[in-house]
Order: structure tokens, then C-alpha cells, then sequence
């Protein structure tokens, strides 16, 4: 049976550094099962500003937060991580699923953003609920990564699916489509709510 997801409140649009998005992922629509995630994204600002939409985030009490890359700006080292995300308050959100983006990858193939995070390159996790959140990597191999995904929705039928990268297929911004997604893009056709 298909869950749905149902935006609770969106606090403010993902463009903006740093910005916290809500959604409330209701259980076939019914008011037992839920989980509220928050995502956010690009924290390049002052420890203040990223500090400010982590009180915001933590005041929504959600059970997930999920963290689209560019965590830690210019280079991502892991001085930088401590100083601008780890004193941020992110971290006591709630439990993180983070992927990298391309500042985390500044140094050596992103190894201070792994040293932080302790997460593999890609992965997935159940967050309850029937929900289940890719995390995917946008700076690495995305044809392998997509192949991985297929494999693992074939296992997970009945799954509901989030999925989460750094980088946009299609985006009006300034750095405009990325086509090396497309196989993230294929992998989920027809699956991802989110």
C-alpha cells in the first residue's frame, strides 16, 4: 500500500543557504504513523545564520534531518566542519542523513566530510514508517550508484521512498541542469515520493 507525504509547513525555499524545509510522512493517511523531516542544504553562511535555521529545524521536533551537501564552506576540512556545522547545534537536530556536495569534496575525495560523518559514500536508511531514504552521492560515480538503486527498490517493494543528492537534474540557479544525474533520475521513476 502506498504512504503518502503531505508538506506540514515549508519554512523557507531550499535556494537559500542554509534554509529548512518541513514534511510530515504520513502512514496511508492515517495520524499513527508519522515522521517529520526537515532538509537543508548549502550552509554557507555565519556559524549564526546556520545556528539560527538549526533552532528552527530542532523547534519542529522532527525525527529525521536530512543535509544536501555543502556542509561546510570554502573546502569542507574538517576544521571547517567542526567550526561552522559542529558548533552549529545541526548536529543535535535529530539523527542526520547527510550526503556530500562538491565544497565537502575540496579535500582528498571528500575525506573530512567521511571523517565527520561516518557514513559510506552512498546508502540507505529506514526511518520508519515504511519510509526509506537514498542517500546518494552526486560527486561520485552516479551510473554505479544508480544500478545500486534499482537493486535495492527491488528488495524494497513496498517501500517509501525519499531520495536525497547534492546536485539538481534541473535548476533555474546559477550553475544550472546537471545531466550527470539523469541516473538517479531513471533509478527512481515511478518510486520516490520525495
Amino acid at each position: 500500500m502506498r504512504r503518502l507525504w503531505v508538506a506540514a509547513a515549508t519554512i523557507c525555499a531550499l535556494a537559500v543557504p542554509g534554509a529548512v524545509a518541513q514534511a510530515r510522512l504520513i502512514d496511508d493517511g492515517t495520524p499513527t504513523c508519522q515522521r517529520i523531516a526537515v532538509a537543508a542544504g548549502d550552509f554557507d553562511g555565519s556559524v549564526r545564520d546556520v545556528s539560527a535555521t538549526a533552532d528552527l529545524a530542532k523547534s519542529l521536533t522532527p525525527d529525521v534531518a536530512l543535509i544536501a551537501g555543502d556542509i561546510a564552506y570554502p573546502d569542507g576540512s574538517l576544521a571547517e566542519l567542526k567550526a561552522q556545522f559542529g558548533a552549529s547545534g545541526w548536529p543535535d537536530v535529530a539523527p542526520l542523513i547527510p550526503v556530500p556536495g562538491n565544497h565537502d569534496y575540496r579535500t582528498a575525495d571528500g575525506a573530512d566530510y567521511y571523517s565527520f560523518f561516518k557514513v559510506p559514500t552512498y546508502y540507505a536508511r529506514d526511518i520508519g514508517c515504511g519510509w526509506r531514504v537514498y542517500a546518494l552521492n552526486s560527486e561520485e560515480s552516479q551510473a554505479e550508484q544508480g544500478r545500486w538503486v534499482t537493486e535495492d527498490l527491488a528488495a524494497n517493494p513496498d517501500a517509501n521512498v525519499i531520495a536525497l543528492w547534492h546536485r539538481p537534474r534541473w535548476s533555474s540557479g546559477k550553475h544550472g541542469d546537471n545531466a550527470n544525474v539523469q541516473p538517479f533520475v531513471d533509478a527512481f521513476a515511478g518510486r520516490a515520493e520525495m
